[in-house]
């Protein structure tokens, strides 16, 4: 990811999460915290040790202060099943994992485009 966002000119701050368990403790601690310190964008993979991806997105989704967060989730799954029930939740892209480089130089360039349309362009793009 470091290598997407690098060649997408992006100045931003990574906070990377081992396992499914890390993640549910995280959005539980930004749940509590108001508003204060929402991320830009959470970049999730659909198969993360130790918790459900779908069910880490319905618990981001299902949390008001997240409503304007973009998730992109990523799989290396192609399952239609995995991309229509990521699909069906509002605010939420869909990419399989690229193999190679160029893929991911462009999935950096459309997480810029994405944080550049739903950001406000006075606030920190990351």
């Amino acid at each position: 990811m470091k290598i997407a966002l690098d060649g997408a000119n992006l100045d931003y701050g990574l906070t990377s999460l081992r396992d499914g368990a890390e993640a549910m403790e995280h959005l539980s601690r930004h749940a509590k915290n108001g508003n204060s310190g929402l991320p830009d964008i959470v970049l999730l993979d659909l198969n993360v040790p130790k918790a459900d991806g779908l069910e880490i997105l319905r618990e981001i989704r299902g949390a008001n202060r997240f409503d304007r967060v973009p998730v992109v989730v990523l799989s290396s799954s192609e399952s239609p099943r995995d991309k229509a029930a990521v699909l069906a939740m509002p605010g939420t892209a869909f990419v399989t994992k690229p193999l190679h480089l160029d893929g991911f130089l462009e999935l950096g360039r459309t997480i810029k485009i994405l944080l550049d349309c739903s950001q406000p362009s006075d606030r920190a793009k990351t």
